[in-house]
């Protein structure tokens, strides 16, 4: 790991000030990283703290802590049995990251089913570390301004916190902006915690890339206390606005002793945060995250869906494994349904949730990314039924481009694509944004569509269908077309 160069003020709380001086003091350590954050702490003249979390025994000097992790490594803090492992880096997927951001992992033993498995269980607790680029956060406390020169060019959070986005958010798009917001609030409210907190459940995912169904969803934090959940103010971000949330203090423990440690953000491991969505999360969220992480930890390419399909399978494999170990707790017999069910086709939320919907009513056995072939070149359907000839597809904005002339070359092609497999004899049903504003009639839709079956669904299928809950699908909680002022087109 790279140096971490430290500068830092500290007043010591037995020594008497006189006339405004501070005694300096050493540190005898370096501070942890923690990658990309810098942070600012303005107080009041040093005396004995009144309780424990308190921090007015330091200084009114700043403390800037700035550390660029670029090497990836696997923490073992002791030593153990002799093991074998296998370092897999995982092929890159297409870049959706708001921040633009390029991820390494390097898996040690257990934190992949691709690995090979040990015989013996390790007794420490592993820590797999990766590096991303982060928005930059800064914390103030009293005496500061926006207008001060450290903090000049950053954008308000709420109260003490500001962050400074890694694009200019006049001409980025809303969605890339509110995921920039969720990932500063999450590491405002680690950089705010004493002692530092672990980051579960959605938050953990979305620190690893991996957003779900929710657009701007709740900080989630580790605490085995009992502890009251947080509001985080609405903010505006150059005229667009982003809903208020919560900062949830989540008391079940992860599953596993295994951590995970992004940028030097310290998380439960990945596996387990899916396993925590799973049972305690609405079946839309939990699906829709389930279906990212295969797609992006299996290198998902429609081009080997084989190889990949396989790969995703042994993760499937490892996840469901894990889960084993909280048999008998509530919401056990509904992740495992959630986890068998999840589809590494599925390339973004909207696909995630067409293939929830589907899966809840359809009896017979269908695929995503649905290889055809129309003209010598290949073809893929987003859902395909190939017993009653259905393709069901979902219409995004990104398939149509940006530009006219990328709309008019991808209306032909659709035209085009269309045409040649309906001569096949396929039948289609189209799906958009807006559809997901009424989810009965949705169903309803697909369920024409697909008729009167010859047998009944089964019921580890029929009981995915969970109706979204406003924590989940509410206000503020995704986009909506007809609420964002100044947008044109359809998404939600």
């Amino acid at each position: 790991a790279a140096p971490v160069r430290t500068t830092a003020a500290y007043a010591n709380p037995r020594a008497k000030p006189s006339h405004g001086h501070v005694p300096q003091t050493k540190i005898p350590q370096a501070l942890p990283p923690l990658g990309g954050i810098d942070t600012t702490w303005r107080h009041r003249v040093p005396q004995k703290p009144r309780f424990p979390s308190s921090k007015r025994c330091q200084s009114r000097l700043p403390v800037s802590i700035r550390s660029d992790d670029t090497g990836f490594r696997c923490e073992n803090p002791v030593r153990t049995a002799k093991k074998h492992s296998t370092v897999l880096t995982p092929p890159e997927s297409p870049a959706s990251h708001a921040t633009n951001s390029s991820t390494t992992q390097d898996f040690n033993d257990s934190s992949t089913g691709l690995a090979e498995k040990t015989q013996n269980p390790l007794p420490c607790a592993q820590t797999v570390t990766m590096t991303m680029q982060l928005p930059h956060v800064t914390l103030s406390y009293r005496g500061s301004s926006s207008t001060s020169s450290s903090l000049k060019g950053q954008f308000r959070l709420y109260r003490g916190a500001y962050v400074q986005l890694p694009f200019d958010p006049s001409s980025a798009k809303p969605w890339d902006i509110w995921k920039s917001i969720a990932l500063a609030r999450i590491i405002a409210s680690v950089q705010q915690g004493d002692p530092t907190p672990l980051v579960v459940g959605t938050s953990a995912l979305l620190l690893h890339d991996a957003p779900g169904w929710i657009a701007n969803p709740n900080v989630e934090l580790y605490q085995p206390k009992r502890r009251t959940s947080q509001h985080i103010p609405p903010c505006r971000c150059a005229a667009k606005p982003v809903p208020a949330v919560r900062r949830v203090y989540r008391r079940g423990p992860p599953i596993t002793s295994e951590r995970a440690r992004v940028s030097g953000i310290l998380t439960e491991h990945p596996y387990d945060a899916l396993i925590r969505c799973a049972m305690h999360d609405d079946a839309l969220q939990a699906f829709a995250l389930g279906c990212r992480v295969l797609h992006k930890w299996s290198g998902f390419s429609n081009f080997s869906q084989d190889v990949c399909r396989g790969r995703a399978e042994n993760i499937r494999k490892e996840i469901l494994s894990r889960l084993e170990r909280a048999k008998g707790r509530r919401g056990f017999a509904r992740a495992r349904r959630i986890l068998s069910a999840i589809d590494p086709g599925c390339s973004n939320p909207a696909e995630a949730a067409l293939t929830w919907v589907v899966r809840a009513l359809c009896p017979y056995d269908f695929s995503t990314q649905y290889e055809f072939s129309a003209g010598g070149r290949p073809l893929f359907a987003d859902i395909a039924i190939p017993r009653l000839k259905l393709i069901i597809e979902f219409d995004g904005i990104e398939k149509l481009g940006s530009t006219q002339g990328e709309f008019d070359r991808a209306k032909r092609s659709w035209v085009q694509r269309e045409q040649a497999l309906q001569d096949q004899g396929w039948r289609f049903l189209r799906v958009n944004w807006l559809d997901f504003n009424d989810w009965s009639e949705l169903r309803r839709r697909i369920n024409s569509a697909i008729g009167v079956a010859s047998k009944p669904i089964p019921a580890r299928y029929a009981l995915l269908w969970e109706p979204p809950s406003e924590r989940c699908d509410g206000e503020g909680r995704r986009f909506r077309g007809h609420e964002w002022n100044g947008s044109d087109v359809g998404w939600t």
